[in-house]
């Protein structure tokens, strides 16, 4: 009778145990699912690379032959041209799902009362907790269509067309005499660039000597406080106006470009996209833009860890390996960072019990908080 007593109390505490304790079992392609769960994946990492571009355009000045001469200025710009430069490059990780990784939880419901994923993904972000989980957006901007753009408009306070008189002497015989009559010829005529260009640098010097009269009180209206804060700027305007026409000027856009890699378990190098100045990033481009990784800690360890076998009541999850990435300009290093990669980092297994707490996941290093 005690025997049996003593039979019936251990097959309860095995059956309570077994009840207390979830299930997870690791899904093939040859797997047969024959009971309801919840199936989750392992993430892995996506690296988003932002690429900034900036095209700087510059515009010659219809006038810049003569800015030396009339206004003393060297350094100008000759010639129209475009330049492209990359002004920054962001490698932004996010998760998706290691298919290769993909497990069956069931016998949980006394353990898990919530669970919940990151965004898009069957990756598990909480157990027992709120999701935190935020989107992040990825926004490409094209530049500007500059079709009509008119760089210069206004060239010159005078009219572009001038009087202008040419004396013709005319030959006529007056009383067996033969004598040179001058006559005027009076025509319209558009004023020479060279022209143009000296008004232009006399209205310079006319705005300049303006400004001081203001600055030394010269006038007798003399404007105070705001009103000379704004007679000030608005002349600075209109001489930096004409300036541009010697100088001329640099318009500046910025394209956003957003490229996409997954990187394999042997962190293996690839191309992204072309660039050079004059192109910018196009297939043409004579440069190329790649990513590589420095793994400083080889993965021998980290697969010695992943090889062992979890029991079937504990709850698996993935932790990141940092690793430095590179971004390559024509074999040179452009930018290191150090990145969070899940496809080299380590299986971890969290015991059943633990599962009870309120427990959230770091989408970037795949530790967890117990709250």
């Amino acid at each position: 009778m005690r025997i049996t007593k003593y039979i019936v109390s251990v097959l309860v505490l095995v059956l309570l145990a077994s009840c207390a304790s979830i299930k997870l079992e690791k899904l093939t392609d040859e797997s047969k699912i024959n009971k309801s769960g919840i199936i989750y994946t392992l993430p892995k990492t996506k690296l988003n690379i932002n690429v900034d571009v900036v095209k700087t355009t510059f515009y010659k000045g219809p006038f810049s032959d003569y800015a030396d001469e009339y206004l003393g200025i060297e350094n100008v710009i000759k010639n129209n041209l475009t330049e492209y430069n990359l002004s920054n490059i962001d490698i932004i990780p996010t998760i998706e799902n290691d298919n290769d990784y993909t497990y069956l939880l069931t016998n949980y419901s006394k353990n898990i009362k919530s669970l919940a994923y990151f965004n898009g993904t069957q990756a598990v972000s909480t157990l027992n907790a709120p999701n935190t989980e935020k989107q992040i957006y990825f926004v490409n901007k094209d530049f500007v269509n500059e079709t009509g753009f008119v760089p210069f408009k206004d060239r010159t306070v005078k009219p572009l067309v001038i009087e202008k008189s040419d004396t013709v002497w005319k030959t006529i015989l007056v009383d067996s005499v033969y004598k040179r009559i001058p006559k005027v010829n009076t025509a319209i005529a558009p004023r020479t660039v060279k022209e143009q260009a000296y008004m232009a640098s006399r209205f310079i010097l006319k705005i300049r000597k303006r400004r001081l009269r203001v600055l030394t009180a010269m006038d007798k209206n003399y404007p105070k406080g705001n009103t000379l804060k704004k007679v000030i700027s608005e002349l600075d305007k209109l001489e930096n106006e004409y300036l541009n026409l010697f100088i001329g000027i640099k318009k500046y856009d910025t394209a956003k470009y957003n490229f996409v890699y997954v990187p394999d378990t042997n962190l293996t190098s690839t191309d992204l996209f072309n660039f050079d100045t004059k192109r910018g990033i196009s297939e043409n481009s004579k440069y190329t833009v790649g990513i590589s990784f420095t793994d400083d800690n080889k993965n021998e360890y980290y697969d010695k860890l992943n090889k062992i076998k979890a029991k079937k009541s504990d709850f698996v999850y993935k932790k990141a390996k940092f690793v430095k990435t590179n971004i390559l300009l024509n074999s040179n290093v452009y930018k290191t960072v150090s990145v969070p990669i899940y496809q080299v980092g380590i299986i971890n297994y969290l015991p059943s019990e633990f599962t009870k707490n309120n427990i959230v996941f770091d989408k970037e290093t795949g530790g967890y908080i117990v709250k």
